[in-house]
């Protein structure tokens, strides 16, 4: 009579085993094959690091898109109503979007062949007295790359951050249009 016994592993549980001659934990995978612990984590953290590499690379990739996008960007004409026909971009309405708040909300409709892609609104403000210039401010939009607004044929509203005037204060602003031309 032959008598065999394996003396390589010692069962801990059904899906757990130790190897007696590494000296190593093992864990049954879902395949059938058993795999040692420490094999199992630096498998999970070269996942994990190609997931990270993967998301670094899709990051670089949008910046790039977006420097592609802003080297191209013009300054375009635009008129306050409908009678400027020589204008595409016409700034139809500008108004705070509450009694109190600093928002200023505008409307923008573009009848041009460009995407709007940015808005550089100047604003100054000057002594209602004797018209000194007080101080001035310059806030910037940019448009999110995928943003559905500011398309050819759109009438889209924006909002930026303005201070109100205040009572001895008047505002005298400028608005900069920059678009980029459209694919379609």
């Amino acid at each position: 009579m032959f008598l065999s016994s394996c003396d390589k592993y010692e069962f801990i549980d059904k899906n757990t085993r130790f190897n007696k001659r590494t000296g190593e934990v093992e864990i049954l995978q879902n395949d059938g094959k058993w795999k040692t612990r420490l094999y199992i984590i630096r498998e999970k953290e070269r996942i994990q690091e190609e997931k990270e590499r993967i998301i670094e690379e899709k990051r670089l990739i949008e910046e790039l898109r977006i420097l592609e996008r802003d080297s191209k960007l013009k300054k375009l004409l635009w008129g306050s109503n409908e009678e400027y026909s020589d204008r595409e971009i016409i700034y139809r309405s500008g108004n705070y979007v509450s009694s109190v708040g600093s928002r200023f909300s505008f409307k923008i409709k573009n009848y041009s062949d460009y995407e709007i892609e940015m808005f550089i609104y100047n604003n100054k403000y000057s002594s209602i007295k004797d018209s000194t210039l007080l101080f001035s401010v310059r806030d910037t939009l940019l448009l999110d790359i995928d943003s559905p607004k500011g398309k050819p044929g759109s009438v889209d509203s924006y909002s930026i951050s303005r201070r109100r005037p205040l009572d001895d204060e008047y505002i005298s602003w400028d608005l900069g249009i920059f678009g980029i031309k459209s694919k379609k």
